[in-house]
Protein backbone atom coordinates (compact mmCIF):
# COMPACT_ATOMS: atom_id res chain seq x y z
CA UNK A 1 0.00 0.00 0.00
CA UNK A 2 2.32 2.47 0.76
CA UNK A 3 4.13 2.18 -2.78
CA UNK A 4 0.93 3.19 -4.15
CA UNK A 5 0.03 6.42 -2.15
CA UNK A 6 2.39 8.53 -3.94
CA UNK A 7 1.63 7.51 -7.16
CA UNK A 8 -2.16 8.26 -6.52
CA UNK A 9 -1.42 11.30 -5.32
CA UNK A 10 0.63 12.27 -8.54
CA UNK A 11 -2.47 10.79 -10.48
CA UNK A 12 -4.81 13.23 -8.58
CA UNK A 13 -3.01 16.06 -9.24
CA UNK A 14 -2.39 15.18 -13.00
CA UNK A 15 -5.79 15.74 -13.01
CA UNK A 16 -6.24 18.36 -10.78
CA UNK A 17 -3.40 20.22 -12.82
CA UNK A 18 -4.89 19.81 -16.44
CA UNK A 19 -8.46 21.47 -15.01
CA UNK A 20 -6.26 24.14 -13.58
CA UNK A 21 -4.18 24.49 -16.84
CA UNK A 22 -7.04 25.08 -18.65
CA UNK A 23 -8.19 27.81 -15.87
CA UNK A 24 -5.18 29.44 -16.36
CA UNK A 25 -4.69 29.65 -20.31
CA UNK A 26 -8.75 30.94 -20.26
CA UNK A 27 -7.92 33.56 -17.74
CA UNK A 28 -4.18 34.10 -19.19
CA UNK A 29 -3.26 38.47 -19.91
CA UNK A 30 -0.44 38.70 -21.62
CA UNK A 31 1.21 41.66 -19.76
CA UNK A 32 3.66 44.58 -20.90
CA UNK A 33 6.67 43.54 -22.44
CA UNK A 34 5.53 39.64 -22.97
CA UNK A 35 5.83 39.97 -26.64
CA UNK A 36 9.49 41.49 -27.08
CA UNK A 37 11.73 39.73 -29.59
CA UNK A 38 14.44 39.16 -26.77
CA UNK A 39 12.18 37.79 -23.94
CA UNK A 40 10.53 35.40 -26.25
CA UNK A 41 13.84 34.20 -27.23
CA UNK A 42 15.41 33.98 -23.63
CA UNK A 43 12.07 32.47 -22.98
CA UNK A 44 12.26 29.83 -25.67
CA UNK A 45 15.71 28.17 -24.02
CA UNK A 46 14.93 28.79 -20.36
CA UNK A 47 10.96 26.62 -21.61
CA UNK A 48 13.65 24.07 -23.25
CA UNK A 49 15.70 23.17 -20.31
CA UNK A 50 12.60 23.22 -18.16
CA UNK A 51 10.80 20.64 -20.02
CA UNK A 52 14.12 18.90 -20.21
CA UNK A 53 14.55 18.65 -16.15
CA UNK A 54 11.08 17.49 -15.81
CA UNK A 55 12.24 14.31 -18.82
CA UNK A 56 15.28 14.01 -16.30
CA UNK A 57 13.38 14.25 -12.99
CA UNK A 58 10.57 11.49 -14.66
CA UNK A 59 13.46 9.20 -15.53
CA UNK A 60 15.06 10.20 -12.08
CA UNK A 61 11.33 9.40 -10.43
CA UNK A 62 11.24 6.37 -12.37
CA UNK A 63 14.36 4.77 -11.39
CA UNK A 64 13.77 5.45 -7.64
CA UNK A 65 10.84 4.24 -7.65
CA UNK A 66 11.93 0.70 -8.35
CA UNK A 67 14.59 0.62 -5.99
CA UNK A 68 14.49 0.49 -1.86
CA UNK A 69 13.01 -1.77 -0.23
CA UNK A 70 9.41 -1.78 1.42
CA UNK A 71 8.08 1.33 -0.61
CA UNK A 72 11.04 3.51 0.19
CA UNK A 73 11.51 4.06 -3.39
CA UNK A 74 8.06 5.31 -4.28
CA UNK A 75 8.00 7.66 -1.42
CA UNK A 76 11.53 9.39 -2.85
CA UNK A 77 10.19 9.54 -6.45
CA UNK A 78 8.19 12.46 -5.94
CA UNK A 79 11.46 14.54 -4.76
CA UNK A 80 12.89 12.98 -7.43
CA UNK A 81 11.23 14.71 -10.00
CA UNK A 82 10.70 17.77 -8.41
CA UNK A 83 14.78 18.20 -8.05
CA UNK A 84 14.84 17.16 -11.60
CA UNK A 85 12.32 20.08 -12.46
CA UNK A 86 14.61 22.73 -10.38
CA UNK A 87 17.70 21.69 -11.84
CA UNK A 88 16.15 22.19 -15.14
CA UNK A 89 14.88 25.43 -14.08
CA UNK A 90 18.41 26.40 -12.99
CA UNK A 91 20.13 25.79 -16.26
CA UNK A 92 17.73 27.41 -18.47
CA UNK A 93 17.85 30.75 -16.07
CA UNK A 94 22.06 30.18 -16.38
CA UNK A 95 21.29 30.02 -20.17
CA UNK A 96 19.35 33.81 -20.11
CA UNK A 97 22.38 36.41 -20.98
CA UNK A 98 22.18 39.68 -22.00
CA UNK A 99 22.99 40.71 -25.66
CA UNK A 100 26.79 41.35 -25.21
CA UNK A 101 26.98 43.39 -29.32
CA UNK A 102 26.16 46.96 -29.44
CA UNK A 103 25.71 49.71 -27.33
CA UNK A 104 23.99 48.56 -24.33
CA UNK A 105 21.89 50.82 -21.28
CA UNK A 106 20.08 49.99 -18.44
CA UNK A 107 17.65 51.41 -15.84
CA UNK A 108 18.43 51.26 -12.06
CA UNK A 109 16.94 48.98 -10.04
CA UNK A 110 17.30 47.22 -7.02
CA UNK A 111 15.75 43.80 -7.32
CA UNK A 112 14.71 41.18 -4.52
CA UNK A 113 13.47 37.97 -4.40
CA UNK A 114 10.09 38.25 -3.50
CA UNK A 115 9.50 40.65 -6.56
CA UNK A 116 9.52 37.57 -8.62
CA UNK A 117 7.98 34.98 -6.58
CA UNK A 118 3.98 34.50 -6.88
CA UNK A 119 3.41 35.19 -3.97
CA UNK A 120 0.24 33.27 -3.16
CA UNK A 121 1.24 30.37 -4.28
CA UNK A 122 4.46 30.58 -2.88
CA UNK A 123 2.99 31.02 0.78
CA UNK A 124 0.88 27.89 0.31
CA UNK A 125 4.32 25.67 -0.84
CA UNK A 126 5.91 27.36 2.39
CA UNK A 127 2.86 26.46 4.36
CA UNK A 128 3.05 22.81 2.98
CA UNK A 129 6.47 22.43 3.59
CA UNK A 130 5.97 23.66 7.60
CA UNK A 131 3.82 21.13 7.49
CA UNK A 132 5.84 18.41 6.15
CA UNK A 133 8.28 19.06 8.45
CA UNK A 134 5.71 19.01 11.48
CA UNK A 135 3.89 15.57 10.47
CA UNK A 136 7.49 13.96 9.56
CA UNK A 137 8.62 15.41 13.20
CA UNK A 138 5.68 13.90 14.48
CA UNK A 139 5.92 10.55 13.00
CA UNK A 140 9.34 9.87 13.81
CA UNK A 141 8.65 10.41 17.43
CA UNK A 142 5.80 8.30 17.65
CA UNK A 143 7.35 5.27 15.34
CA UNK A 144 8.80 2.21 16.39
CA UNK A 145 10.79 -0.76 15.43
CA UNK A 146 8.98 -3.25 13.01
CA UNK A 147 9.43 -6.99 13.99
CA UNK A 148 12.38 -7.54 12.04
CA UNK A 149 14.03 -4.12 14.07
CA UNK A 150 14.16 -1.98 10.94
CA UNK A 151 13.37 1.68 13.33
CA UNK A 152 10.47 3.75 13.07
CA UNK A 153 8.69 1.32 10.07
CA UNK A 154 5.54 0.63 13.01
CA UNK A 155 3.28 2.58 15.56
CA UNK A 156 3.81 0.22 18.40
CA UNK A 157 2.09 0.54 22.49
CA UNK A 158 -0.02 -0.83 24.78
CA UNK A 159 -3.72 -0.43 25.69
CA UNK A 160 -2.98 -2.12 29.34
CA UNK A 161 -0.03 -3.65 31.29
CA UNK A 162 -0.62 -6.95 29.24
CA UNK A 163 -1.72 -6.53 26.11
CA UNK A 164 0.01 -4.51 23.40
CA UNK A 165 -0.26 -3.92 19.40
CA UNK A 166 1.99 -2.93 16.70
CA UNK A 167 0.68 -1.38 13.12
CA UNK A 168 2.27 -0.34 10.12
CA UNK A 169 3.71 0.63 7.74
CA UNK A 170 4.52 3.66 9.89
CA UNK A 171 6.37 6.91 8.13
CA UNK A 172 8.99 6.68 10.79
CA UNK A 173 12.31 7.09 10.52
CA UNK A 174 12.89 4.50 8.19
CA UNK A 175 11.45 6.70 5.63
CA UNK A 176 11.19 10.33 7.16
CA UNK A 177 15.18 10.61 6.98
CA UNK A 178 15.92 10.19 3.51
CA UNK A 179 12.79 11.93 2.66
CA UNK A 180 13.58 15.17 4.74
CA UNK A 181 17.33 14.83 3.68
CA UNK A 182 15.96 15.15 -0.19
CA UNK A 183 13.03 17.54 0.85
CA UNK A 184 15.53 19.80 2.12
CA UNK A 185 18.11 19.32 -0.19
CA UNK A 186 15.58 20.30 -3.36
CA UNK A 187 14.67 23.72 -1.44
CA UNK A 188 18.06 24.87 -1.26
CA UNK A 189 18.80 24.41 -4.59
CA UNK A 190 15.33 26.59 -4.85
CA UNK A 191 16.98 29.09 -2.92
CA UNK A 192 19.91 28.85 -5.24
CA UNK A 193 18.04 29.09 -8.44
CA UNK A 194 16.13 32.28 -7.02
CA UNK A 195 19.31 34.09 -6.07
CA UNK A 196 20.38 33.57 -9.79
CA UNK A 197 17.15 34.80 -11.29
CA UNK A 198 17.04 37.57 -9.11
CA UNK A 199 20.56 38.61 -10.11
CA UNK A 200 21.26 38.01 -13.59
CA UNK A 201 21.76 40.54 -15.31
CA UNK A 202 18.59 42.25 -17.29
CA UNK A 203 17.74 40.35 -20.94
CA UNK A 204 18.44 43.02 -23.74
CA UNK A 205 20.45 45.86 -21.43
CA UNK A 206 17.86 48.66 -22.44
CA UNK A 207 15.56 50.64 -20.11
CA UNK A 208 13.21 49.98 -22.31
CA UNK A 209 12.97 46.60 -21.85
CA UNK A 210 12.64 46.86 -18.07
CA UNK A 211 9.01 45.48 -17.78
CA UNK A 212 9.70 42.54 -20.40
CA UNK A 213 12.66 41.61 -18.17
CA UNK A 214 10.41 41.59 -15.32
CA UNK A 215 7.76 39.23 -16.85
CA UNK A 216 10.53 36.40 -17.90
CA UNK A 217 11.93 36.57 -13.61
CA UNK A 218 8.41 36.06 -12.66
CA UNK A 219 7.75 33.34 -15.56
CA UNK A 220 11.02 31.59 -13.82
CA UNK A 221 10.11 32.75 -10.27
CA UNK A 222 6.91 30.82 -10.62
CA UNK A 223 8.64 27.51 -12.40
CA UNK A 224 10.69 27.84 -9.24
CA UNK A 225 7.72 27.57 -6.42
CA UNK A 226 5.60 25.45 -8.50
CA UNK A 227 8.49 22.68 -8.71
CA UNK A 228 9.01 23.38 -5.02
CA UNK A 229 5.03 22.81 -4.62
CA UNK A 230 5.30 19.42 -6.68
CA UNK A 231 8.96 18.30 -4.31
CA UNK A 232 6.82 19.23 -1.04
CA UNK A 233 3.76 18.47 -1.51
CA UNK A 234 3.51 15.07 -3.32
CA UNK A 235 5.35 13.30 -0.18
CA UNK A 236 3.47 15.30 2.36
CA UNK A 237 -0.24 13.82 0.85
CA UNK A 238 0.95 10.54 0.99
CA UNK A 239 2.44 10.09 4.40
CA UNK A 240 -0.91 11.81 5.67
CA UNK A 241 -2.27 9.22 3.95
CA UNK A 242 -0.15 6.59 5.56
CA UNK A 243 -0.73 8.45 9.08
CA UNK A 244 -4.21 8.18 8.97
CA UNK A 245 -4.62 4.69 7.90
CA UNK A 246 -2.34 3.04 9.87
CA UNK A 247 -2.83 5.49 12.70
CA UNK A 248 -6.63 4.53 12.36
CA UNK A 249 -5.76 0.93 13.48
CA UNK A 250 -4.77 1.60 16.61
CA UNK A 251 -6.91 -0.19 18.77
CA UNK A 252 -7.52 2.52 22.14
CA UNK A 253 -7.02 6.11 20.46
CA UNK A 254 -6.18 9.27 22.89
CA UNK A 255 -8.12 12.16 22.10
CA UNK A 256 -5.18 13.89 21.04
CA UNK A 257 -4.64 11.01 18.84
CA UNK A 258 -8.10 11.50 17.30
CA UNK A 259 -8.10 14.95 16.62
CA UNK A 260 -4.48 14.66 14.93
CA UNK A 261 -5.77 11.95 12.51
CA UNK A 262 -9.11 13.79 11.64
CA UNK A 263 -6.58 17.17 10.96
CA UNK A 264 -4.56 14.80 9.16
CA UNK A 265 -7.04 13.85 6.75
CA UNK A 266 -8.82 16.96 6.28
CA UNK A 267 -5.26 18.47 4.80
CA UNK A 268 -5.15 15.85 2.24
CA UNK A 269 -7.68 17.35 -0.14
CA UNK A 270 -5.52 20.61 0.60
CA UNK A 271 -2.12 18.93 -0.12
CA UNK A 272 -3.57 17.23 -3.20
CA UNK A 273 -5.08 20.48 -4.49
CA UNK A 274 -1.76 22.79 -4.38
CA UNK A 275 -0.08 19.70 -5.78
CA UNK A 276 -2.57 19.88 -9.07
CA UNK A 277 -2.22 23.71 -9.16
CA UNK A 278 1.57 23.36 -9.25
CA UNK A 279 1.11 21.00 -11.95
CA UNK A 280 -0.72 23.57 -13.72
CA UNK A 281 2.07 25.94 -13.64
CA UNK A 282 4.25 23.52 -14.85
CA UNK A 283 1.56 22.65 -17.34
CA UNK A 284 0.86 26.14 -18.66
CA UNK A 285 4.40 27.84 -18.27
CA UNK A 286 4.59 31.97 -19.36
CA UNK A 287 1.33 32.75 -18.25
CA UNK A 288 0.88 35.59 -16.19
CA UNK A 289 -3.03 36.43 -14.77
CA UNK A 290 -1.25 40.20 -13.67
CA UNK A 291 1.59 42.66 -15.03
CA UNK A 292 4.90 41.85 -13.22
CA UNK A 293 6.00 44.68 -10.84
CA UNK A 294 9.24 46.59 -12.40
CA UNK A 295 11.40 47.31 -9.11
CA UNK A 296 12.14 50.93 -8.19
Amino acid sequence: MLALVPSSALLAALVAGLVGAHVRAVRSVAPPGAGSPAVRRAGRRALGWRWAGAAVGAAAAWAVAGTGTLGRGPMLAPAALGLGLLAGVLVGELAVRPRTAGRRSAALAVRRTRDVLPRRTAVAVAAAAVVLLVLLATTTALGSPDDLGRAGRSLSGSCSPSTGFSSGPWPGSYYSAPLAAAVTGGLLAAALVLRRITGRPAVGGTAELVDADAVLRRRAGEAVTAACGVLVTAPLAGALVITVVTGSHHPCPTAAGTAGLVVAGLLVPAATGLLGWCAAVLLVPGTSLRRAPVPA
